[in-house]
């Protein structure tokens, strides 16, 4: 009798917790997705936002170099220059010809032996034929990072002219680390071969990336920046999220990164709390099942009592058992009492018979 409750509880207890293995995993996957999604979403539109931002910015300083294209060839031009320069926010202005002559904003002569021709945003404009944009580099006088914009101007295929800018961009820069993102994330600006020009860690600036993180070479950042999905990377022994966009219009890429603690942070005290509850479910459940069966199948101990007086030749046949519900067991006991009855008659019967035959043999 005791074996067989403690088996219905021992199966009462297995179902509660394969039930809760089940209910466990399909929180966690439905959480874990819905959370990979809302991360993917929040850095996604950051790299996004924020790669648009640097676009609008590039796309408004070439704007300013291409509006200075009208005054090659002008008698002088500095004044405009110099207007344009300031309202472009620009270090400074120029115009370099192919007769090898250099114009500048700050109304300064050419120096002695300098040929714009020679120099390489000349030879980069020349050689692209569209306006476009230097790779960064640190200003010789004033240490900060600077990129010149630049436009060339042709009389038919012949290059005329080319119109140019400097801007220093530690604004630029600050901007991108400005962007703050959960689980200590950051944003990072590179070019397409993977030089750092923005980066929290300053001294990565002009940089291969790749120095830092190994696995972040031009070729990986390149596929990142194709696919724009939130991928998964390794930064100094540390599990993180990363995202690329290009930046349209140039040669650049933002990327953003952030810990894989923001998803697996709230998955893990997710999953804490589902195992939590569930076992506090079991060690109520399995008490509240024991004694539910107690009552359940004391009919049935009643019934093995009455049945194990009878088999040790002491059974009061007079005993009946009390029978409370209509269950199987109920019906079993009414069925023993029904046979029990008849066995009693018989017994008496045969007990009747056995008296009378001895009176009559005495007679």
């Amino acid at each position: 009798m005791r074996s067989l409750r403690v088996k219905l509880i021992a199966f009462i207890a297995l179902l509660l917790v394969v039930l809760g293995l089940v209910i466990t995993v399909l929180v966690y996957t439905q959480m874990r997705n819905e959370i990979v999604r809302g991360v993917d979403n929040e850095l996604g539109g950051t790299s996004k936002g924020y790669s648009a931002l640097v676009s609008s910015w590039y796309k408004s300083k070439v704007g300013v170099v291409i509006a200075a294209n009208p005054l090659v060839g002008t008698p002088d031009p500095r004044q405009t220059l110099a207007r344009l320069s300031q309202a472009g926010g620009f270090d400074m202005t120029y115009i370099g010809t192919a007769e090898h002559v250099m114009i500048r904003s700050d109304m300064k002569p050419q120096p002695q032996g300098y040929d714009p021709v020679a120099r390489p945003w000349y030879q980069q404009a020349a050689a692209s034929g569209n306006p476009g944009v230097s790779d960064p580099y640190v200003d010789f006088d004033t240490k900060k990072l600077v990129v010149t914009f630049v436009s060339p101007v042709k009389d038919g295929s012949a290059l005329k002219a080319v119109v140019g800018g400097d801007i220093f961009i530690d604004d630029l820069v600050k901007t991108v680390l400005s962007v703050k993102l959960r689980g200590n994330g950051y944003a990072f600006l590179v070019d397409k071969g993977g030089k750092v020009i923005a980066h929290p860690d300053a001294s990565l600036t002009l940089k291969p990336l790749s120095e830092k993180v190994p696995e972040l070479t031009a070729d990986r950042l390149g596929k990142l920046a194709a696919d724009t999905t939130m991928q998964e990377v390794s930064i100094g022994g540390e599990s993180k999220l990363i995202e690329v966009q290009p930046v349209e219009g140039t040669n650049w890429l933002l990327g953003v990164v952030t810990d894989e603690s923001v998803v697996t942070g709230p998955l893990n005290t997710l999953l804490l709390t589902v195992v939590g509850i569930g076992a506090l479910c079991v060690v109520i459940l399995i008490p509240v099942a024991s004694l539910l069966l107690s009552r359940m199948l004391a009919g049935l101990g009643r019934l093995r009592n009455a049945m194990l007086e009878i088999s040790q030749g002491e059974g009061d046949l007079t005993r009946r058992i009390q029978v409370t519900g209509q269950d199987e067991i109920a019906e079993t006991a009414t069925a023993f009492n029904r046979f029990i009855g008849q066995l009693q008659k018989m017994f008496i019967a045969v007990k009747e018979e056995a008296e009378r035959v001895t009176g009559g043999w005495r007679a």
